[in-house]
């Protein structure tokens, strides 16, 4: 079984655990590309078999999100899952909120949440963070494409956002709250886009559980809409031997699918200069 499985993550879920269900049920390698925070739900994109290879191509793919925060608290986690740290009573109106709205659309550095993935001397910083100690994370440069507010009233508001990958909501939550002179915490994410996947089209993990040969997607269906370089015999020989194969006099472009002549998947590459360079081999 080669694919990826479009799933719509339930709310409490881990995204690991839902990898391992896929991989004991398919007894291949299986891999997310992308993970949710187990608050989260929607699209979570786990691929199969040799798909795990397009990692790098499906990882960075922009995100899009629709979430809910409360204002006048902040958790340690910085989500309704945390315990609270602390409490105002500076409400802002709706007013307040959308007219510093732009100010977070473009490239911009984030500080992630201390309740996070991410490694600090090869340890997560969430597992430091749950013995009290103190973590220090680095700014990661991110990018928000258009970020909007959707609902307001008391002291909840709803917003929904396109982002680079890598970009942390709960972050974004609470630096929106900092800049308004207040707190606030994330009740709410639901990942609606992931690259050109869409929750529409994704469907429930015991869905998946209980007929994966059907809602598998398949290579090409993955790749489709990316530029396509069809090899003849000779280069396909050449290609699998290690021998330079030249395409398209002396054209670069990058994320090629090359398809043999039977219109099977070779892989993806780069071609520089004509020369074709592969990336990931899915043959």
């Amino acid at each position: 079984m080669v694919g990826i499985f479009n799933i719509n993550k339930g709310k409490g879920v881990n995204s690991s655990s839902v990898v391992a269900k896929i991989k004991h049920l398919t007894k291949e390698k299986v891999g997310h590309l992308g993970t949710l925070d187990p608050m989260a739900t929607g699209v979570l994109l786990v691929a199969v078999g040799k798909a795990t290879r397009l990692f790098d191509l499906f990882l960075e793919k922009n995100k899009e999100y629709v979430f809910s925060a409360k204002f006048g608290v902040e958790t340690d986690t910085l989500d309704a899952d945390g315990q609270i740290v602390e409490t105002n009573n500076k409400i802002p109106n709706r007013a307040e909120i959308e007219a510093i709205l732009p100010s977070f659309v473009g490239k911009q550095l984030q500080v992630p949440p201390q309740y996070s993935a991410k490694k600090v001397n090869g340890k997560r910083a969430y597992d430091l963070a749950r013995k009290g100690e103190s973590v220090n994370l680095a700014p990661k440069e991110i990018e928000v494409v258009s970020l909007e507010l959707l609902s307001f009233g008391n002291d909840e508001a709803s917003f929904k956002m396109s982002c680079s990958a890598g970009t942390y909501v709960r972050s974004v939550v609470r630096d929106i709250a900092h800049t308004l002179k207040t707190l606030a915490t994330t009740t709410e994410i639901n990942r609606t886009k992931a690259g050109k996947f869409a929750l529409e089209d994704s469907k429930s993990l015991d869905e998946i559980l209980t007929n994966p040969e059907k809602n598998i997607i398949s290579l090409h269906d993955v790749l489709e809409g990316l530029n396509t370089v069809q090899l003849n015999e000779a280069q396909t020989g050449d290609l699998l031997c290690g021998k330079v194969v030249k395409v398209d006099g002396n054209k670069s472009a990058q994320n090629i699918v090359i398809l043999t002549p039977k219109d099977e998947i070779y892989g993806i590459a780069d071609i520089d200069n004509g020369r074709i360079k592969v990336k990931a081999f899915l043959l």
